[in-house]
């Protein structure tokens, strides 16, 4: 009678393996990554497709526990009388006892799937051969400086007071800066155009002994002053604002040209 593996709807026999589909060594270790399972504490054979030179996958064998495993698209195998892997939900028929299936066996380990058929696990993976450790880079250890030492209890503290004059000059410093000069700008147009106007109103002369000059009012000046006292009562402070206006640009104008 011919032994066949048949789906059922529970796992009859111990979970004892994993199975890793791809034909990829590479594959195989980052799929073992992944479950956080370490290459010193499991053995790992590759199982041969239907054609020829060809991989199917891999059986992992080790101290697997489902509950803590996240093995993703993997699948977990059963064990059979500690010698026959089949897949997961699967029965064997006929039933065979551990005693039978070691005689059937000759004592050596197989795996039985549907996809590749029985097969015998002849040699586990040498990962020395398949792995290939990068090139030893010399490297430089720099050490850093000493740290500034930070006391974890501050027992006492001192606070030195500040001289009064140096905290006046602080002060003055702060609150009281020095003021700054500022330059006159050079008179822009309507400026010119109001000198232009106010030296046809008043006369700029130099008084005897004085070193500055002295403003003096035109003709014109007093006629329009005796009509807009005639008409509208023109005050004289307006013809003082006048006359303030006229010495601030011809001072402006005169430091213009001398600069």
């Amino acid at each position: 009678m011919e032994l066949q593996v048949r789906p059922i709807d529970h796992s009859p026999f111990p979970i004892g393996g994993i199975l890793i589909q791809g034909s990829s060594v590479k594959h195989w270790i980052m799929e073992l990554q992944a479950m956080g399972l370490s290459l010193s504490v499991i053995k790992v054979y590759p199982i041969p497709s239907t054609k020829a030179n060809t991989i199917w996958g891999c059986l992992v064998e080790g101290a697997i526990e489902k509950r803590k495993l996240e093995i993703g698209r993997n699948r977990y195998c059963q064990i059979a009388g500690h010698l026959l892997y089949i897949p997961e939900r699967c029965s064997l028929f006929p039933k065979l006892s551990a005693g039978e299936l070691e005689k059937l066996l000759n004592g050596r380990k197989h795996i039985m799937h549907p996809e590749f058929g029985l097969v015998e696990l002849q040699e586990s993976i040498n990962w020395i051969d398949v792995l290939q450790l990068p090139d030893e880079r010399p490297f430089t250890i720099r050490k850093p400086i000493n740290s500034l030492f930070i006391p974890r209890q501050i027992r006492t503290f001192q606070v030195k007071p500040q001289s009064p004059e140096a905290a006046l000059e602080a002060l003055e410093a702060q609150h009281f800066p020095k003021p700054e000069t500022f330059q006159d700008k050079p008179l822009n147009l309507l400026e010119k155009g109001k000198l232009s106007f106010y030296k046809l109103l008043f006369t700029k002369g130099t008084a005897e002994g004085s070193s500055s000059g002295d403003t003096g009012r035109t003709s014109l000046l007093s006629r329009f002053e005796g009509a807009g006292r005639l008409f509208s009562k023109m005050s004289a402070k307006w013809v003082d604002g006048l006359q303030q206006d006229f010495e601030e640009l011809e001072r402006r104008n005169q430091n213009t040209w001398i600069a």
